[in-house]
């Protein structure tokens, strides 16, 4: 699959993600969308990085919707991975309420990094083309303040934890638990929208007014 530029302009997106943290940036954008989530393992690779690993399956995900989804003229997929980083090991949602206790007991009182992948496939016009695919990250770091056992087993009690890296939300009820990040607020819900933006360009994305 190439990475170079497409001169084919496209006016919607698809979704290929069920996150409806996605889904409400999408529509804060103005931008014109549908959603078809894709079901892919979000296995770590062995000896990948983790800004390897979220591009990689940012781009799984993108190339999944591809192969699968029939996209009609003018749209691009749209496909994102969200990775919590800390001490070199990468939290992603956890798989059930003891898992999401060890991993908030974890990042109590300490500073992690959260990276964000975005992937844009663009499909072929001919047979003799081929599709385009567009990568980008963001990287991002959140301080959590010291949560005591009982604030755990509170935020535990929101339900929250589910398909969320890391086991939290910072636009929820997480936010009571962060004491600053340093970069993109949206990366941090699972979107980096600037590089989103700078990707629909080059794609030739024709935004909404």
């Amino acid at each position: 699959m190439s990475s170079t530029q497409t001169a084919h302009a496209a006016t919607s997106i698809v979704l290929a993600s069920a996150s409806p943290r996605r889904a409400e940036l999408l529509r804060m954008l103005g931008v014109s969308f549908r959603v078809a989530p894709q079901d892919i393992p979000e296995a770590v690779g062995n000896g990948e990085s983790p800004i390897e690993t979220a591009r990689r399956l940012a781009a799984e995900k993108a190339e999944a919707a591809l192969a699968s989804e029939p996209l009609a003229a003018g749209e691009v997929v749209l496909a994102a991975d969200t990775i919590v980083v800390l001490d070199d090991t990468i939290y992603g949602k956890p798989v059930d309420r003891d898992q999401a206790r060890e991993v908030l007991n974890r990042l109590s009182g300490r500073r992690h990094e959260v990276i964000s992948a975005v992937a844009v496939g663009v499909p072929a016009v001919t047979p003799a083309e081929p599709s385009v695919l567009q990568i980008a990250h963001d990287c991002s770091a959140v301080q959590f303040s010291a949560m005591s056992v009982h604030e755990i087993e509170w935020y535990l009690n929101t339900g929250e934890w589910r398909d969320a890296a890391g086991g939290y939300k910072a636009q929820g009820r997480g936010a009571w638990f962060v004491d600053a990040i340093h970069g993109s607020f949206y990366s941090v819900m699972g979107l980096p929208i600037h590089s989103l933006y700078s990707i629909l360009k080059r794609v030739s994305f024709r935004f909404q007014r």
